[in-house]
Parts: C-alpha cells; sequence; structure tokens
C-alpha cells in the first residue's frame, strides 16, 4: 500500500508540474487538456494564475500523501489527513464527473478530450483518490 501511494504522489506531482509547465506558458499537451463541445470550441479558457493554483494544490496534496513518511509533528499531520479527506472526494467526484463533458458518465465522447478523459484524466482522477483515501485512512501506519 505505501509503493501505491509513494507512485500515486509521483503521478500527482508530475501532473502538478505540468500545470505549472502550463502556467508559465508552455503549450506542450495542452490541445487536449481542455473539456470541448462537439464543435471543437473549448468550454472554458484558464487564466496562468488559475492553472498556477492548480498545480501549487496538486503539489501539496502529494506531498500530503506522503507526509507520515517523513514528518512527525501531530497537529501538521492531522491537518494534512483532513485535506487528503477533503481531496479524496474532490477527485472522485471528478471521476464521476459532470455527465456532460467530463468523468466516467459523460455524455459527448466523440471529441479529442473526451478520447484522453476516458483513457489518462478519468482513472488519474480515480487514482487521486484513492491514493488521498488510503493515505488518510492509513495514515498512522505510514510512518
Amino acid at each position: 500500500m505505501k509503493l501505491f501511494i509513494i507512485i500515486g504522489s509521483f503521478l500527482m506531482l508530475v501532473v502538478a508540474l505540468v500545470h505549472i509547465y502550463w502556467s508559465l506558458g508552455g503549450t506542450l499537451f495542452i490541445d487536449r487538456a481542455l473539456p470541448e463541445k462537439t464543435d471543437g470550441r473549448k468550454l472554458f479558457k484558464p487564466t496562468r494564475a488559475g492553472t498556477a493554483i492548480v498545480g501549487t494544490v496538486l503539489l501539496v496534496v502529494a506531498m500530503a500523501a506522503t507526509s507520515p513518511l517523513y514528518i512527525s509533528d501531530a497537529r501538521l499531520l492531522s491537518i494534512f489527513r483532513i485535506v487528503l479527506m477533503f481531496f479524496c472526494v474532490v477527485f472522485f467526484v471528478r471521476f464521476i464527473g459532470d455527465f456532460r463533458f467530463v468523468g466516467i458518465f459523460r455524455k459527448i465522447r466523440n471529441t479529442g478530450f473526451a478520447e484522453y478523459d476516458t483513457l489518462v484524466y478519468t482513472p488519474l482522477s480515480l487514482v487521486f483518490s484513492l491514493v488521498c483515501g488510503l493515505s488518510a485512512y492509513f495514515f498512522n501506519s505510514l510512518a
């Protein structure tokens, strides 16, 4: 289980770094990263600041998931545990989706984004939810 949490946290770190890369103006992989309508129009245009915030939050959550391995302060660990429980729910809601454009139950399946959502984003959301949930649940036994 420790290995799953470590690997999942590493994947979260990679996704965080990709978001930070995008916030700095990078364009690699960006064409399939945003939900789109069937006519190809993107649902929204994220700001650089918003993308940086998402990357930073993912970085903090990845660190929180592995924090029992290197932090001994009980108060800080209890805060991280609450953060992990919250993000377990957030990632699971992303996994379920909005029933239209994103998630396992989305209706629109014939766009470039939908293909990547099926193969990458939705499964990653489930993995991140499990990492957060398992890490929060087994927090004391991870150290």
